[in-house]
Order: C-alpha cells, then sequence, then structure tokens
C-alpha cells in the first residue's frame, strides 16, 4: 500500500506499508536439490517475507532419507522459518506422547519420525544453521554430519539467532532412536 501525503505549503511525502506474507512450502522429494527440494523449500523461504512452513508430502511408507551431498543454505529469515517434519502428506510422524521423565523400559518414549537428513559424502559439518530469528524445528532425524574427524565443528543444528526451538527431534541416532549414526564419535 503507497500513499503520498501533502501539507499545506504542498510539501509531498510518500508513505508505504510492507505486508508480508507467510507461505508453505512443500517437499516433494528427496532429492538433494531441485525442484521440490529441501533445499530449494529454504531458499524459497529466505526470499519471501513472513514466517513461512516448510512440510513434506513424500508419500506413505517412510521414514524417508533426504541425501545431502553439500550443506544446506542458512536459514536467514528474521520472521523466522518451521521445518516440521511430523507433517509429511500421506503418512505424518508424531511427535513423543510419553513425559519424558515417565519413561521406563517397557514405556519408552514412541514419537514416529518420517524425515532423515543424512550426510551423504561425510563432509558436511552442520546438519542446519539457524542463522535468523524465529525459526522452530521439529520432528526431523538429523544424522552423521561432521567431517569425518571427531571435532567440535560437528553440529547436527547450529542456532546464532534468538528465540529459536528444537523441539522433539532425533539428533545422531537412527529413526528408531536405538542406533547411532555411523559416525563413531557421536
Amino acid at each position: 500500500v503507497a500513499a503520498t501525503a501533502t501539507d499545506g505549503t504542498n510539501n509531498t511525502s510518500e508513505l508505504a506499508t510492507f505486508f508480508c506474507s507467510p507461505t508453505t512450502y512443500t517437499v516433494t522429494t528427496t532429492a538433494n536439490d531441485g525442484a521440490g527440494s529441501l533445499r530449494q523449500a529454504i531458499i524459497d523461504a529466505n526470499a519471501n517475507c513472513g514466517h513461512d512452513t516448510i512440510v513434506f508430502n513424500l508419500g506413505a511408507g517412510g521414514p524417508f532419507t533426504i541425501a545431502l551431498t553439500s550443506a544446506l543454505p542458512n536459514l536467514t529469515d528474521n520472521r523466522g522459518v518451521t521445518i516440521d517434519g511430523f507433517r509429511n502428506t500421506g503418512n505424518n510422524g508424531s511427535p513423543n506422547t510419553v513425559p519424558v521423565f515417565s519413561t521406563t523400559a517397557a514405556t519408552p518414549m514412541d514419537p514416529v519420525y518420517k524425515i532423515i537428513l543424512g550426510n551423504t559424502p561425510g563432509t558436511i559439518p552442520t546438519g542446519l544453521v539457524l542463522a535468523s530469528d524465529s525459526n522452530e524445528i521439529k520432528g526431523l532425524v538429523l544424522q552423521d554430519f561432521g567431517d569425518g574427524t571427531p571435532s567440535a565443528n560437528d553440529i547436527a543444528i547450529t542456532i546464532s539467532g534468538n528465540v529459536n526451538k528444537i523441539l522433539g527431534n532425533n539428533i545422531g541416532m537412527d529413526a528408531g532412536g536405538t542406533t547411532r549414526g555411523t559416525k563413531t564419535f557421536f
């Protein structure tokens, strides 16, 4: 919306209001890049003003592994992005329903994960970089990030913004939470 204001001596001033429109981007392929990829969804969400959401439509079955061959783009939109790995059209995952401090061997936590971010070449040091504010990452398995040598730089998620949420993810384990990834230094 734009308007021009004029005072009594015919001085003018341009006024504009910029509206942000949140958008939902859907990942439809496990490919590293291209149309429908998680990489493209992040690029699009970074370019759009508004708190965007990234969901998945990879079909029934799963879990599905997105075999990354290079680092994903940083999340940079300060209005935030939600990446919701629990939302996979056709076969949703589900967050844990057992209270954490009530778990036992007979009643373990019970999340169902459908989306795995995998470090295919074994050389990607960081899974996701939240370089902005107000992001929410949930329902993902982040497995085997690091460059192959144990170091403090082997990180599943890096956060440098404010008010970010990391909820119900499985980091360093398989989708069932019973077996660690292939890296021996977890």
